[in-house]
């Protein structure tokens, strides 16, 4: 609910913007009369705005991430939530999350491996994986997490694709590397 209307704030900022900037082009174009003389359109500071809402996720990420050690990034709750989303969608479950994840529901059989992550400004994590199955074919997920206070209360499967990317490994070859590094983990 929270990113809804943060998202709704962003577009509202970004209409003003066009409308003023609109605004400004049109009043150049008009014959000035004593009401468009004096008419003050309305200044936004847009790197505040910017600023304010950067530092704000910024701080919920010290909270997401801020106490994270290496171990963390291998093994974490977001990718939990992400394979029990999978599995809920193999599973026939309809709902928010799994919406993502039918067009791809043939090709999602099997254990996953993240082969890159990276924190969101805007909160959550980016996740890049790959099935054991078919490890050449990378997806990209995007997870958000809610924050209230200093607690993560909750994540949202926000993306799920096909990337563009692919990854040079057979089966074998991956098999063999979970082997050699076990604090790898195969979800």
């Amino acid at each position: 609910m929270k990113t809804k209307i943060f998202a709704l704030s962003l577009i509202a900022v970004s209409i003003l913007l066009c409308v003023s900037y609109g605004t400004k082009r049109s009043n150049t174009d008009m014959a000035e009369t004593d009401e468009t003389k004096n008419a003050a359109l309305p200044e936004i500071n847009t790197d505040s705005v910017a600023a304010k809402v950067l530092e704000s996720e910024e701080r919920l990420n010290d909270v997401r991430f801020g106490n994270w050690t290496d171990k963390d990034w291998y093994d974490n709750d977001y990718f939990r939530f992400l394979r029990q989303s999978i599995d809920d969608c193999l599973n026939g479950t309809e709902n928010e999350d799994t919406e993502q994840l039918q067009e791809y529901k043939p090709f999602l059989q099997g254990q996953f491996f993240v082969n890159h992550v990276e924190a969101v400004s805007m909160g959550g994590l980016y996740i890049y994986l790959a099935f054991v199955e078919k490890p050449e074919i990378l997806y990209e997920a995007f997870v958000y997490s809610y924050v209230k206070g200093q607690t993560i209360t909750g994540y949202n499967l926000r993306s799920f694709v096909k990337s563009d990317e692919t990854l040079n490994a057979t089966k074998e070859q991956v098999i063999e590397k979970f082997k050699e590094y076990p604090h790898l983990k195969l979800w």
